[in-house]
């Protein structure tokens, strides 16, 4: 007997994309109505921003492309020190991955395949720039000098 296992916290893309066209719809229909971005979020029920991301985007595509730029992984803290590892000929992904895990990464095996990647046919992995967080930069504007 084969059971199959339902995440209801996990939908399909499918249902996800369903959804996002329908949504759209609706906030673009309202919007050319001429109704404003609170009164479509109280009529649809949905978030302001929810809302307001629709409201801007000029096409669907727009809102199923790529996962916005800048949110934070659990590589992140990691990024540095493969990319060191890389650049000294340490290319393989299964011992970098295993380097990692020791160092406390827990993130998966496919998370640091899918970046090393496109360093494999570059060659050599590109410095990035450490800049500090938006939390550590509003807290040095916020505190009081001493």
């Amino acid at each position: 007997m084969v059971v199959e296992q339902v995440h209801a916290t996990r939908p399909e893309s499918s249902i996800v994309a369903a959804r996002t066209k329908n949504r759209f719809e609706a906030v673009t229909n309202l919007k050319n109505e001429g109704i404003g971005i609170d009164a479509i979020a109280r009529q649809l029920g949905l978030a302001r921003e929810t809302v307001r991301r629709f409201y801007c985007a000029s096409s669907v595509d727009e809102l199923l492309g790529a996962p916005r730029a800048g949110r934070p992984t659990l590589l992140d803290e990691f990024a540095e020190y493969l990319q060191e590892r890389f650049n000294n000929g340490h290319t393989s992904t299964a011992a970098l991955y295993e380097e990692l895990r020791t160092r406390g990464y827990r993130g998966s095996y496919g998370t640091v395949r899918e970046y090393l990647r496109p360093l494999c046919t570059i060659g050599a992995a590109p410095a990035r720039r450490q800049f500090p967080k938006v939390r550590r930069i509003t807290s040095w504007m916020l505190r009081h000098r001493r």
